[in-house]
């Protein structure tokens, strides 16, 4: 078999395609390096576990580890290399995945032991369309990787802090957004209160003035009656004061200045609360932005990265 890639390949992305995903995993199955997930079988899935099967081949032939294999890479040129050599002789183990949906000749297969160079009538394990079975090579030697599990064991121990780290400021934000809500009913509910009070004290000053102008007027109309005009203007000068003085006692009445003053308090008060509240918002959402965020991307990236490490010293242990 050789590989050809016509577009990059990442290992644990979601947008690739299957058949080149499935030659991927059977190559590097078939140089001990790929072992699937014994739930899942040997399907297109693209996980850590085929991550770290790639990194363990780099490692072991010093090419610089990266995230994707680009066509035509040292990656690839290497693989097609190692498919080259006679592996004849080298055994594997048939694993299946020992469901209902396994064919009855593979399932016959389950354990038993074939070489490379003796496959059954249909193949090596993967083979067949949509085949799920894998081979589980056959070697020796292990090696220590406790110094991998516990660089995986704190990566992911710093990304749990991370994450509850921002989980907490999206609640104290949301908490926030919810007193700036609560701020801005009540706001909405002053202002109203306002705009009442305004109106009963323009139609208590319009009801004022109507009644001293119509006090007035009753008192200046006798002195227009009795002929004298000095009488007449006299009345209608005391008429006029009696008027404004109505007006003043009408503005009196309906005077709730004291009222106001409350209210327009507490509206400035609520302005200034919901203006430090969007300060806080603000300055909440920018952190959750610009320093929580990619802190839990970064320690995502090292326990994928640590994650396939440990798992290609796994893998290299299988070999």
């Amino acid at each position: 078999m050789k590989l050809i890639l016509t577009e990059p390949f990442i290992p644990l992305g979601f947008d690739h395609d299957d058949i080149e995903t499935r030659k991927i995993k059977a190559a590097l199955a078939r140089l001990g390096y790929y072992t699937p997930n014994p739930h899942i079988g040997m399907d297109e899935t693209r996980s850590a576990d085929l991550r770290a099967a790639i990194s363990a081949f780099r490692q072991d032939r010093n090419i610089p580890d990266s995230p994707w294999i680009m066509p035509q890479d040292a990656t690839i040129i290497s693989l097609n290399k190692e498919l080259a050599v006679n592996r004849n002789a080298e055994r594997y183990i048939w694993r299946t995945m020992k469901d209902t949906r396994v064919r009855d000749d593979h399932a016959h297969r389950e354990g038993q032991i074939f070489t490379w160079g003796n496959p059954p009538p249909e193949g090596h394990p993967g083979d067949a369309p949509n085949c799920r079975c894998w081979p589980e090579p056959i070697g020796e030697g292990k090696r220590n990787c406790k110094e991998e599990e516990n660089a995986w064991i704190n990566a992911g121990a710093i990304l749990f802090i991370a994450e509850q780290t921002l989980q907490k400021a999206e609640q104290e934000k949301h908490q926030l957004e919810e007193r700036k809500s609560q701020k801005q009913v009540e706001l909405l509910k002053i202002e109203e209160q306002i705009e009442k009070e305004k109106k009963n004290k323009r139609e208590a000053q319009n009801k004022g003035a109507a009644i001293g102008a119509a006090v007035g007027a009753a008192i200046g109309a006798p002195g227009g009656l009795a002929g004298s005009m000095m009488v007449a203007g006299i009345g209608i000068g005391v008429g006029s004061n009696i008027g404004r003085f109505s007006e003043e006692i009408g503005d009196a009445v309906s005077d709730k200045s004291k009222t106001d003053l409350s209210l327009i308090l507490k509206r400035i008060r609520l302005l200034k609360e919901l203006q430090a509240l969007q300060r806080q918002i603000e300055e909440l959402a920018r952190e959750i932005s610009t320093i929580l965020m990619p802190e839990v991307e970064k320690a995502q990236w090292d326990v994928d990265e640590t994650q396939a490490a440990f798992l290609a010293c796994k893998i290299r242990n299988k070999k």
